[in-house]
């Protein structure tokens, strides 16, 4: 009964001892050093120590993509189908970023109000005609982005005569209801796409007047540029654009996991009650608790309190 019994405890132990096995070959840790992580190599699929300030990375595909990150450093990676040419990074939401994108594909064109002769309606509103803009139903709001107006429909202008708004009518003209005489940029849908002819500098212009920040890069890309901190959108002027962009560091990671942390540093001691050369306190974090250790201290005289 003994020997069978022992021999029962030696195959669980090999069993237990083969899982843990082949836990650790997948695992490539070599003499890892104070401070450094576990970061996962696609490569070699194993595991391997790395310093905890590399870059924790995310991958996005479309034709804008669409990001939020706190670090201003360079894309890890730009991919754009074979026809692109240009590839363009802009702040702000995406919706603005589908406009602008637009303008690099032919499809959108933009205008300055100032520049173009306007009527006036019966009803008040002011009447521009802008060649080549995509008619709208009378009751829908058309794709049209404004520096200086909100956008509604012509039926609602006609009817409430919103202030400052803008519109775009059945007819493919265009509709502003403001107290003043029309200005500013607008960026429009064009009725039937034509030959992108926008330039780096108005690109710029128009950043400027929308308050947002962008950049063209003509391809091919030498050295990836940064992000944006904040709101990031970048496309290119033909098909979809994959990006590799750093979300987090692993430190940030690392420092939040259930690790220890040493706080001993962070540590104020009043020496003018306790002996300096006798304190020996210690203070780590270990996940979300603190822990402080107090193993010998001597007072130089009576303390008050001895709060932590």
């Amino acid at each position: 009964m003994i020997t069978i019994l022992l021999q029962k405890i030696l195959d669980l132990l090999k069993e237990k001892l083969g899982a843990i096995g082949s836990f650790i070959s997948s695992f490539s840790i070599n003499d890892p050093q104070d401070g450094q992580t576990l970061v996962y190599d696609s490569d070699t699929e194993k595991w391997v120590n790395a310093d905890n300030d590399a870059g924790v990375t995310e991958t996005k595909t479309g034709d804008i993509v669409h990001f939020n990150t706190s670090l201003a450093l360079p894309l890890k990676k730009i991919e754009t189908t074979d026809n692109a040419t240009k590839v363009v990074q802009l702040s702000g939401d995406i919706s603005s970023a589908e406009y602008f994108r637009g303008l690099f594909l032919g499809t959108y064109a933009f205008v300055d109000l100032s520049d173009l002769s306007y009527t006036t309606t019966s009803w008040g509103g002011y009447k521009i005609t802008i060649e080549g803009c995509k008619p709208c139903n009378n009751s829908s709001v058309a794709n049209v982005l404004s520096e200086l107006y909100t956008t509604t429909s012509y039926n609602n202008q006609n009817t409430n005569k919103p202030s400052e708004s803008i519109s775009v009518a059945s007819t493919g003209n265009v509709y502003v209801v403001s107290d003043n005489v029309p200005s500013g940029y607008l960026i429009y849908e064009l009725a039937t796409a034509t030959t992108p002819t926008i330039t780096d500098g108005e690109f710029e212009t128009l950043c400027t007047a929308f308050n947002l920040n962008g950049d063209v890069y003509t391809l091919p890309i030498t050295n990836n540029f940064n992000a944006f901190v904040g709101d990031n959108n970048i496309f290119s002027d033909n098909g979809e654009i994959t990006i590799e962009y750093y979300n987090g560091m692993a430190k940030d990671i690392y420092d939040i996991a259930n690790h220890t942390k040493d706080l001993t540093g962070n540590l104020t001691i009043d020496f003018l009650t306790i002996e300096q050369s006798s304190c020996n306190v210690k203070a780590y974090q270990e996940g979300h608790i603190v822990v402080v250790e107090i193993n010998y201290m001597k007072y130089l005289t009576t303390p008050t309190d001895t709060g932590i």
